[in-house]
């Protein structure tokens, strides 16, 4: 597929290598129910240097966010223990001053004020300008949670980020990482606010500029995940990941995107015979959160769906485009007809199948499509 882009990282030539149509610019739209909800094509490019997977078009913060409060519902209680957990792990003394940028509210301030460490916030939709309203202040450990791979700008984040640690002081960046998109077949990742997909190789060109350290490096969830910890000062945490993640980085090239389009489509042609030899079947979807839109554009479900089931529906419908509106219901029981459920949160797939076997009649499907094509059916399982 021919492009003329360019690595905004290294400024190595781009490689386009897959499209999704029509994907809609807000992925969660329940407040614009009244609103024309606006399409546009979103594309896929790998640099083949630093190993960076980003997205095309890049969209303003404002059209992406201009919803975004909604996902306040899912963060209302917050978690203490994470809380708790993180000051030990990180030895985060009395009197430390620790700063968290995030699109939600992963920390939990009230544990921080009574071990009498100094505690603040910055809300990712406004990350540029509470930068310059911390002008006067510096910490010793700052917590990027989801957000640096949403920036568009990963050199000016870090750059502004720089600014507020100390000396000494620690920057953990939490994110997805991008080989395991590829190679986990993460599609569920792909949609206009996650602009880059971030390997180490391309933290390390930036951080290598900034003359930041890299100064520990670990997976989370199956490589799906990762930490990377960040200093102006060098030290040494105890991990051996840093240089065998970028050893072992170097030979993620082309054949590897080839390999994704490859196993992608050969999963396509499995569902699509899966579908026609049970058209007989009503199909349903168990998942509404961002990750399921990717996941219902790449396998052209957008008219397939009887309805869509989650454990925390959205306040609305869940909106596709213009005229697809699929409507989303807090999931109790089914209808007596014959079913596919198919799963639309990979990451919870376990615990969606433990959930529905209980639910579902002898004969129906549970339909898990990625990573791996699995079929479950009721006194038979593939899985």
């Amino acid at each position: 597929m021919p492009n003329n882009k360019t690595c905004k990282i290294c400024r190595n030539k781009l490689f386009l290598f897959y499209k999704i149509d029509k994907f809609p610019l807000k992925t969660i739209n329940n407040f614009y129910k009244n609103k024309e909800i606006k399409l546009k094509d979103l594309s896929l490019y790998f640099c083949n240097k630093c190993k960076n997977i980003t997205t095309y078009p890049k969209i303003q913060h404002s059209i992406l966010y201009g919803d975004f409060l909604v996902n306040d519902i899912f963060y209302k209680n917050l978690s203490k223990k994470k809380s708790t957990k993180l000051i030990k792990e990180k030895k985060i003394f009395m009197n430390s001053r620790v700063l968290e940028i995030s699109k939600n509210k992963f920390l939990n301030p009230e544990v921080f004020k009574k071990k009498k460490i100094t505690f603040n916030r910055i809300n990712f939709q406004k990350i540029f300008k509470k930068f310059k309203l911390l002008s006067n202040d510096s910490f010793d450990y700052i917590f990027c949670y989801d957000v640096i791979g949403n920036t568009g700008n990963i050199k000016h984040f870090l750059k502004c980020v720089k600014k507020k640690i100390n000396q000494n002081g620690k920057i953990f960046i939490y994110h997805h990482y991008g080989p395991s998109l590829v190679k986990n077949l993460n599609i569920d990742r792909i949609y206009f606010e996650h602009k880059d997909f971030l390997s180490l190789n391309a933290i390390k060109e930036i951080a290598d500029k900034l003359n930041l350290h890299i100064i520990d490096f670990n997976f989370i969830e199956n490589k799906n995940f990762f930490e990377v910890v960040l200093s102006k000062s060098f030290m040494k945490l105890g991990s051996n990941n840093i240089k065998k993640t970028l050893v072992a980085e170097r030979k993620f090239t082309k054949k590897n995107i080839v390999n994704f389009q490859i196993n992608l489509n050969l999963i396509i042609n499995k569902f699509n015979k899966f579908i026609i030899k049970n058209k007989n079947c009503s199909i349903y979807g168990f998942g509404a959160s961002i990750g399921a839109l990717p996941l219902i554009k790449i396998f052209n479900l957008d008219d397939k769906f009887s309805n869509i089931f989650d454990d925390n529906p959205l306040q609305y419908n869940f909106r596709l485009s213009n005229k697809v509106n699929i409507k989303v219901n807090k999931f109790k029981k089914f209808k007596k007809e014959n079913k596919i459920i198919i799963i639309l949160a990979p990451r919870y797939k376990s615990s969606i199948i433990k959930k529905l076997e209980k639910k579902i009649c002898l004969g129906d499907y549970i339909i898990s499509l990625v990573p791996k094509f699995n079929i479950y059916q009721k006194r038979r399982v593939d899985f």
